[in-house]
């Protein structure tokens, strides 16, 4: 089944049927079949995190917005963002979670009231939970935005996901995080011998420089790519809310 585009209202699942008497699931399955069924616990076992594209916007002249794909280093895929708000988030559960699977707009939720919301993102983490994910800067959540976010929440109580809204993060952090995510890329990963002396060498807190002298004195910018990576993966830590430099205090976990 192929989503519909429209600028103003997306839908693509004028042609499913609802199911009434409460909260309704409709998700388009990995083989392209409309798909429909009530938000209870058994939504923990629908595979949603294999849904394809609920909708897709319009492409229009003078669009505010950038739609694109993000290599997700988690799940070595490229997942598709709406928006660079939507890119954001990506780098930063990419960084801050380990994440097994995520579908961009994963389904549509029509609430008893007859109201229809499309959540943005769908994710299952590496412990197996499942979180239900939107994205809108907190600027932008008025109350009609607001009162949506929590019919989502209480949804997701009765489905057993989590739920959250990412609405976005300090300008210094997405620096932080575009510069790291340069390096996530498995060509950086360091070796084993590598990392432990990483490890080793990190029995308290050093200084980023100090600790490229310490890997190599003739040449310090030798191994920078693969310590990039390690504070990327959260195998190495340093504060995410201070700008990088050589100077920056890193620890192992």
């Amino acid at each position: 089944m192929r989503p519909k585009a429209s600028r103003k209202g997306p839908d693509g699942f004028s042609g499913v049927q609802p199911i009434s008497g409460g909260d309704v699931i409709m998700w388009t399955d990995a083989d392209g079949c409309p798909r429909a069924a009530p938000a209870n616990r058994a939504a923990t076992k629908l595979g949603l995190h294999l849904a394809q594209l609920s909708r897709q916007p319009a492409k229009y002249q003078h669009r505010r917005h950038y739609e694109g794909f993000y290599w997700f280093s988690g799940t070595g895929r490229l997942v598709w963002h709406e928006s660079m708000a939507e890119y954001t988030a990506l780098m930063w559960w990419d960084h801050r979670h380990s994440i097994q699977a995520i579908a961009p707009q994963p389904m549509c939720i029509i609430f008893a009231d007859g109201s229809r919301h499309y959540p943005d993102f769908f994710a299952v983490h590496a412990d197996g939970s499942q979180v239900l994910y939107d994205v809108r800067p907190s600027e932008l959540i008025d109350e009609k935005a607001a009162a949506q976010f929590q019919k989502t929440e209480d949804l997701c109580r009765k489905t057993g996901w989590r739920y959250e809204v990412f609405a976005g993060v300090e300008r210094v952090v997405r620096h932080n995080l575009e510069w790291l995510a340069a390096y996530r890329n498995e060509r950086c990963h360091p070796d084993v011998v590598l990392a432990e002396r990483v490890l080793g060498f990190l029995d308290h807190e050093r200084p980023f420089a100090d600790l490229l002298l310490l890997l190599d004195l003739k040449v310090p910018a030798k191994y920078v790519p693969q310590l990039y990576n390690m504070m990327w993966n959260r195998k190495i830590y340093f504060d995410l809310s201070e700008p990088l430099s050589q100077s920056t205090p890193i620890w192992r976990a």
